[in-house]
């Protein structure tokens, strides 16, 4: 027992160390939202709102370790004789980011450069209420045919611009690989699945 716990000693001083250099954020944006199907029926993008927080937690002089939680609005249209119907789906998303930074942290008693980075992992999406609109036509929306948990990759580049307070301000695009089937369904054997480019801009304190 005693050694069990002399090895997860430095682990936890490590972890301590890195929560102490932790920084909290903020970030508001636009997701342009698609899907890639295997349907004839042709479909173009629909733009919804993005906004959540994150936890920078470094891990070395270039990279840290970033969860966010985050609302996303994803969706897709598709046209109906002569107009356009809008399907949007809302998620309440969980990722863990492994961000890389272009320019090493600095020592301390050193000014923050403006950092260029660039991240990656996994998305964990619960859905949540599901909306249709359009001009004339009466819209459907199937909750049986959309599965609750969405699963997806994101990765994307952004940059943060330190201030002079200790916050910095960071702009960000992100693109969503989404891999769970929206359609998976006894009822259906359509694949339809979540893609997504998602600029944003933030603030770090």
């Amino acid at each position: 027992m005693s050694s069990r716990l002399i090895r997860w000693v430095p682990a936890f001083v490590l972890f301590l160390a890195s929560a102490a250099q932790a920084g909290p954020g903020v970030f508001l944006g636009v997701n342009f939202g698609s899907v890639q199907q295997d349907s004839t029926t042709p479909t173009s993008g629909a733009t919804g709102l993005v906004m959540g927080f994150e936890y920078d937690f470094p891990v070395g002089p270039w990279l840290s370790l970033v969860p966010v939680g985050q609302f996303a609005q994803r969706g897709f249209s598709f046209d109906v004789g002569n107009q356009k119907v809008t399907f949007t789906r809302s998620y309440f998303e969980h990722l863990l980011l492994l961000r890389m930074r272009f320019v090493g942290r600095p020592a301390e008693g050193e000014t923050e450069p403006v950092t260029p980075y660039f991240e990656l992992g996994p998305n964990l999406g619960m859905r949540g209420w599901s909306s249709c609109k359009a001009e004339t036509t009466v819209c459907y929306v199937d909750f049986d045919l959309s599965p609750t948990v969405a699963l997806g990759v994101d990765f994307g580049l952004g940059i943060k611009f330190p201030m002079e307070d200790g916050g910095a301000f960071a702009f960000g695009a992100r693109y969503h690989y989404g891999v769970t089937n929206l359609t998976n369904s006894a009822l259906s054997t359509a694949s339809m699945r979540n893609r997504g480019l998602m600029v944003t801009a933030g603030y770090d304190f």
